[in-house]
């Protein structure tokens, strides 16, 4: 007589006389793996259990996931695997398991718990991955590159990017203007287009003006050569004395009125301009999360 479960897989030979035979189940393990060993709240986490036997043949049936004693869910078996996907673990440590509940060929089994530290905060960074000096001339632009790296997980709400620092009248686009959640990772680039010269800080047309200025300072002194009084002063003056201190008095005319201009954009000056580029996030308890990175723009 063939007993067992698995006794109709077997056919039995008796070369004389009678006895019985009982088929045992075969041992099977159970191996547990998560995709995300430290998520964050409201991380996704891929169980996934890999039933296996002792001997040979495909473990079947149903496995159930536990977070400690407290049953999350039960999944079947197909080609000796079964997976589950969860999002709803607390803050914290979590001890999960997987049971094989066996099925008539094999044993059930249970695999070695898996530990689950949850974080509360989707935390994140953000590093600067080009050239973090550049510079231009007015109307030029610049662009930096920078990434996103989620620590742990994915990103689990939007993060959005600003700029401060810019040169007066500059402006600054980020492409893309938001990292949405769901990626482990991103790039994102700053493009900032200094402004363009105008008529405000154009340099003075010097070569232009400057064959006026003698003509201005002798038309400012003549009146005074017409006066008696100071022609009586000075006509005790020698000629050569007298003529020398016209000549220096118009010469510092000149002069004043060359310096006039000095407060003139200088177009072979450099501004040095220190960027800021600040990334912002709201995580699930309406916590705001901020990192920073810092980048140079020479403005020629």
């Amino acid at each position: 007589m063939l007993t067992g479960p698995a006794a109709t897989d077997y056919t039995v030979t008796l070369a004389s006389g009678t006895g019985s035979i009982t088929i045992g189940k075969a041992a099977s393990t159970v191996t547990l793996t998560s995709s995300t060993p430290a998520p964050f709240l409201g991380t996704p986490i891929t169980f996934t259990a890999q039933a296996v036997s002792s001997t040979t043949g495909t473990p079947t049936g149903i496995v159930s996931f536990y977070d400690g004693t407290t049953l999350l869910t039960m999944a079947p078996v197909a080609q000796g695997s079964a997976t589950y996907t969860y999002t709803g673990l607390a803050g914290g440590a979590h001890s999960i398991t997987a049971v094989y509940s066996g099925d008539p060929n094999f044993t059930t089994s249970t695999s070695t718990p898996v530990v689950e530290t949850v974080g509360s905060t989707p935390d994140f960074t953000l590093t600067s991955t080009g050239a973090v000096t550049q510079s231009v001339t007015p109307g030029k632009s610049a662009t930096y590159t920078f990434g996103l790296q989620s620590q742990g997980g994915t990103f689990t709400s939007p993060i959005t990017l600003t700029a401060s620092g810019l040169p007066e009248g500059a402006t600054a686009v980020f492409a893309p203007a938001m990292i949405a959640p769901g990626a482990g990772s991103a790039t994102a680039t700053l493009t900032i287009q200094a402004a363009a010269l105008n008529a405000a800080n154009t340099p003075l047309s010097s070569p232009v003006r400057a064959p006026l200025l003698p003509l201005s300072a002798a038309l400012f002194l003549l009146p005074l050569l017409r006066n008696k009084h100071l022609r009586a002063r000075f006509g005790r003056m020698p000629r050569t004395l007298f003529s020398a201190f016209f000549l220096l008095t118009t010469v510092a005319a000149i002069l004043g009125l060359t310096g006039c201009g000095s407060g003139a954009h200088d177009p072979n000056s450099t501004k040095t301009y220190s960027i800021t580029v600040t990334a912002s996030a709201v995580d699930g308890a309406n916590t705001t999360l901020q990192h920073m990175a810092t980048v140079t723009l020479n403005v020629q």
